[in-house]
């Protein structure tokens, strides 16, 4: 009777420090979005050269919570705003094999959606979900010193815990 007294107090201490050191947090996935702006100024021989730095910072989530654990693409798109001439320019992905080649009509710049920029957008996404952070390297021509606003908006759920 003895030994069946003791592993049962075995049990239930054990069972109470389970429960004793269960994390009280909760977990849940929120509708959130990775906006980055980024304002580019093209050289005075009009080379375009820029390394955009994108990670959980620039996560908007609603709602209060203590961290972001995890992300998954939904959508999104890439805005260009400029009135000067932009030739085109080429976007390229750290850690990654992501391409993406814009080519800016008219000078008027305007909205890149679709099945390409999904995929760009998508391993962005990827990347930073992997890493922590990622490095969208911007190549192309412009005329001298032209300037122009690049932004990611890209539609993502975050696992949060609060």
């Amino acid at each position: 009777m003895r030994r069946y007294k003791n592993k049962l107090f075995a049990i239930l201490l054990s069972v109470l420090a389970v429960i004793s050191f269960t994390s009280c947090d909760g977990y849940e996935w929120r509708e959130a979005q990775l906006v980055r702006y980024s304002t580019i100024t093209a050289a005075s021989n009009g080379a375009i050269v820029e390394n955009i730095a994108v990670n959980y910072d620039f996560v908007e989530v609603s709602g209060r919570y203590d961290r972001i654990d995890d992300i998954r693409f939904h959508g999104g798109y890439i805005d260009i705003n400029t009135r000067d001439y932009i030739r085109g320019f080429d976007l390229r992905l750290s850690n990654s094999d992501a391409y993406l080649s814009v080519d800016v009509l008219n000078s008027v710049g305007g909205r890149l959606e679709g099945r390409q920029v999904d995929d760009f957008l998508n391993a962005v996404v990827e990347v930073v979900r992997r890493n922590g952070y990622a490095t969208i390297y911007v190549d192309g021509t412009a005329s001298n010193r032209a300037s122009f606003e690049l932004v990611f908006f890209i539609d993502i759920d975050a696992y949060v815990s609060y």
